[in-house]
């Protein structure tokens, strides 16, 4: 092993990037990669866990970096088993760093891997690699960068007509993309289905068979067949999906050609129905097309085994209760969103400002008692008919209601936020029932749907382990797992949305967080839609800010992180962040117990979110002003710790010079240190805090706000 690998091995977690880089050349030009296997293989080995390192790091331009290098490095030795294995595993670790990459970033990776498939046309673990991350890269993209995937597949596939892997990946691009283009009409979605039902025709290779020739349908280990049907009914999909948006005659001719062009690969020697077609009877029933149709003989043997099925019918009578009851629990649970806390002062106040102050100085440093800056907000429901109108307005009040009274008269009067407005014994039976329905093999994916989506609405209601329900995570997550498998997730991400607002509400950490990472698992992509329509994000927040004054830390960041996520992926909503940290620094206001070091803890959850958002003043604010409530909290309790926190807020502050937003809240965080100062008798620091007073305060000489402070400056060291 040459000296420099073993080193690199050992302190690359010590070592700059650049570093990293430079020691990688060295090492290539010292290894022959064709001859030397035991070298060759370790040094892929240590190309796989740089590219690890990287991940931790949130480096995705470096593991790409790596990547290439490990692609070099596995093609010149293409028989060994162990440096495939590496690449391969190297391919799916940047497939999962990549949900954060947008436009050509993402384009590019999808290059990348097309070029290492025309490098390794025979390898069936490299094609299933880069067939999986293809899918992937569609699935969470967006439709301008799904284009571009289409239009670069193109390219390829012309390139390279005599590889195989290529023009399977090929069709299989087709066949992913007629499902996750989102903001297409039917007329986009028809040409590419046209495009992609030629390669039924032009890209199968004739085998022979003694005098017979016949169509191969089995390349690389796919079933052109199964991708062929697939395709077929992601168009039809779409393009039902696109029709509900605003009914469109295009959209009902070109379904009805998809479905008339593609019988005969949707019934097995012309009779059995193939397992991807009950997808297609799902869609029919979700968005009423039957009609449509039912002149078509496929769609009328669809249509007659549905109707067979009376429990489905049943079914669904009992997932409308389980609906109508969601939404009352729903209504009940804006009672969360008028009540909270808020701050008993305005600290941006220069007359709360001074208030405070003498609230303090008045005291006796032997009695010490600490000022209560937030209060409670309760939620009162009035029956007023201007009130009624405008909650119906804004959507508190389901259009479908009558009236508040209405709605009250179903739900408990509790003031208890985290109570349940009705009873599980309310869908003990429909859910029983549903439990009941036959839910193996593909014929009963519409029982399946039923199943799944009561569940997810009953543990929104309830939450998990309810003892009347008993509804576990496992049996949630593998209805999901199972659907999701058909394409089937779209119709659940909805509910889940529904299910986490409302467990977040409830403030349910447990069940918000399960649901929320089933959530983040698949539906990325089809959450934007959805969350605006619930308060999604808001019930989050204040789930954030309960978990960290109770003091739940741990469940506070999974919680926080899965939020970021979120909106690093899909929502894309600039004032999540801001949010987050406004929540924790209400907690750290709030937090019940004098636990200062937890209070401190949660301030560096605020730290992180405004360092890795050092472009948003907004955020930066945000971290001064918990700064200054931690101060004005220790300081009843410990001085120290006060002129600690004091010492960063200065430094933090000088980092900021000549934005005034920043140092004006910086000096208010350091009057009130002073305060505490001069109380508990730490003198010999009275001085440092004037002086870095009167500095910013001279670097804004028109600012009121800082004359205040300095007012006030005065008066503490005179009294």
């Amino acid at each position: 092993m040459p000296r420099e690998l073993k080193q690199l091995r050992k302190n690359y977690v010590q070592l700059q990037k650049n570093e990293i880089f430079q020691v990688i050349r060295s090492i290539r030009n010292q290894i022959d990669l064709k001859s030397d296997e035991r070298e060759t293989t370790e040094f892929a080995e240590l190309l796989f866990l740089l590219i690890k390192h990287f991940s931790k790091t949130s480096d995705y331009n470096s593991e790409r970096i790596i990547l290439n290098q490990l692609v070099e490095v596995a093609w010149w030795a293409q028989e060994e088993l162990a440096i495939i294995d590496f690449l391969s595993q190297g391919i799916y670790k940047i497939l999962m760093d990549s949900n954060t990459a947008r436009g050509e970033d993402r384009t590019n990776l999808f290059s990348d891997f097309i070029d290492i498939i025309s490098r390794f046309p025979e390898n069936r673990k490299i094609y299933s690699a880069i067939s999986r991350a293809t899918i992937e890269l569609i699935k969470w993209g967006t439709d301008k960068e799904i284009l571009k995937i289409l239009e670069i597949m193109k390219q390829k596939s012309v390139l390279f007509p005599l590889v195989e892997s290529l023009q399977i990946l090929d069709a299989k691009v087709f066949m992913s993309i007629l499902f996750y283009l989102e903001e297409q009409d039917c007329k986009t979605v028809k040409q590419i289905y046209n495009q992609f039902s030629s390669f039924a025709i032009s890209n199968f290779e004739e085998e022979q068979n003694g005098d017979t020739a016949r169509i191969s349908t089995v390349l690389l280990g796919e079933d052109v067949n199964e991708i062929l049907q697939e395709g077929a009914i992601n168009a039809v999909i779409n393009m039902a999906r696109i029709n509900s948006k605003e009914e469109c005659e295009e959209c009902i001719l070109a379904i009805r050609r998809v479905i008339q062009d593609s019988e005969y690969l949707l019934r097995k020697d012309g009779k059995e129905f193939f397992r991807d077609i009950y997808r297609l009877s799902y869609t029919l029933d979700q968005f009423k097309l039957w009609d449509h149709f039912l002149d078509l003989q496929l769609i009328q043997d669809l249509k007659l085994e549905r109707d067979k099925d009376e429990k489905y019918q049943m079914g669904e009578k009992k997932l409308f209760t389980i609906q109508k009851i969601m939404r009352i629990e729903e209504y009940d649970s804006l009672k969360g969103g008028r009540r909270g806390l808020k701050l008993a002062y305005d600290l941006d106040d220069l007359s709360d400002i001074e208030f405070v102050i003498h609230e303090i100085v008045k005291q006796k440093a032997s009695e010490f008692k600490p000022v209560d800056l937030v209060e409670e907000v309760d939620a009162v429901i009035d029956t007023d008919e201007e009130l009624k109108e405008h909650l119906r307005e804004i959507g508190e009040i389901p259009q479908d209601r009558q009236s508040v009274d209405e709605i009250q008269d179903q739900i408990t009067k509790s003031d208890d936020v985290t109570v349940p407005a009705t009873k599980e014994s309310k869908i003990e039976e429909q859910i029983k029932f549903l439990r009941q329905l036959e839910l193996e093999d593909e014929r009963n994916l519409m029982n399946q749907m039923l199943h799944a989506e009561a569940l997810i609405l009953a543990v929104g209601m309830f939450g998990f382990y309810s003892p009347t329900l008993n509804i576990t995570p496992e049996e949630v997550l593998s209805h999901f797992e199972n659907l999701s498998e058909h394409k089937m997730f779209i119709e659940l991400v909805e509910p889940l949305v529904r299910a986490v607002t409302l467990r977040a509400a409830r403030l349910d950490h447990h069940a918000a967080n399960i649901l929320l990472e089933i959530l983040n698992t698949k539906g990325h992509k089809f959450l934007t839609k959805h969350y605006r329509l619930y308060n999604f994000v808001d019930n989050l927040v204040r789930l954030i800010s309960y978990l960290g004054r109770t003091g739940k830390k741990e469940i506070l960041i999974k919680i926080k992180n899965e939020l970021e996520i979120a909106n690093r992926i899909s929502l894309d909503d600039e004032t999540i962040p801001y949010k987050i940290a406004k929540a924790i620094n209400e907690s750290i206001l709030s937090y019940s117990a004098e636990d200062n070091l937890m209070k401190i803890q949660l301030l560096e959850l605020v730290k992180d979110i405004a360092r890795m958002h050092s472009y948003n003043i907004d955020l930066q604010v945000k971290f001064v002003e918990g700064l200054n409530f931690l101060i004005l909290d220790t300081g009843f309790s410990d001085i120290d710790q006060t002129e600690q926190l004091a010492d960063e807020l200065i430094e933090f502050a000088r980092s900021y010079r000549n934005n005034q937003q920043i140092e004006e809240k910086a000096a208010l965080g350091i009057l009130w240190t002073l305060v505490f100062s001069k109380l508990k008798d730490q003198t010999t620091k009275l001085a440092k805090y004037k002086k870095e007073i009167d500095f910013i305060a001279t670097s804004y000489p028109e600012s009121a706000y800082l004359k205040k402070i300095k007012d006030l400056t005065e008066f503490i060291l005179t009294n």
